[in-house]
């Protein structure tokens, strides 16, 4: 099992639609490509790592409404428990908020977070599930809604993934 616990920062981006709760998180930056004035990058592009302490999160807030003009943003505290094999997919069944987590392939490729699918988020294809960051964070109740995702997952997007619970409380 591994485990995340810590904050990270939601900006929400001028331009979003009102009809899409789109936000992007962020973490501490792990990529040294990363422009050099950020103390942060994207949570699904640094190993879904959080801040490791709400200063850090803050400093980046700071950044962001400076440099970017950062409009809405918002601090969260996430508590991330992800399977990290297949053996352990199976330890979720009647646990609650859970999230499907795809893997990257390489490098170069992000991790995507899919939570309950709603008509007002954004989808990937055919799998049976909404992008997390734009649909107002809604998590899958059902572990055989879960289970269901990842095999689409796997044979759609050919992509690895697993099961997760990510369970959230607002900071600021």
């Amino acid at each position: 099992m591994h485990k995340e616990n810590g904050y990270v920062l939601s900006v929400t981006p001028e331009d979003s639609p009102n009809y899409i709760s789109n936000e992007i998180w962020f973490g501490p930056k792990t990529n040294s490509d990363v422009s050099s004035w950020r103390t942060s990058q994207n949570f699904t592009t640094n190993g879904l790592k959080p801040f490791a302490d709400l200063k850090s999160a803050q400093e980046a807030e700071k950044e962001m409404k400076i440099k970017l003009k950062a409009q809405k943003t918002e601090i969260i505290y996430i508590k991330l428990t992800m399977a990290e094999n297949p053996d352990e997919i199976k330890l979720f069944e009647g646990k609650k908020d859970l999230v499907v987590i795809q893997n990257p392939l390489d490098s170069m490729d992000s991790y995507e977070i899919f939570g309950e699918s709603t008509d007002r988020a954004l989808h990937s294809g055919h799998i049976p599930g909404s992008f997390y960051h734009t649909n107002g964070r809604k998590p899958m109740e059902d572990y055989q809604q879960a289970v269901h995702v990842i095999q689409e997952i796997n044979r759609q997007a050919e992509h690895p993934a697993t099961i997760a619970t990510l369970k959230i409380k607002k900071v600021h």
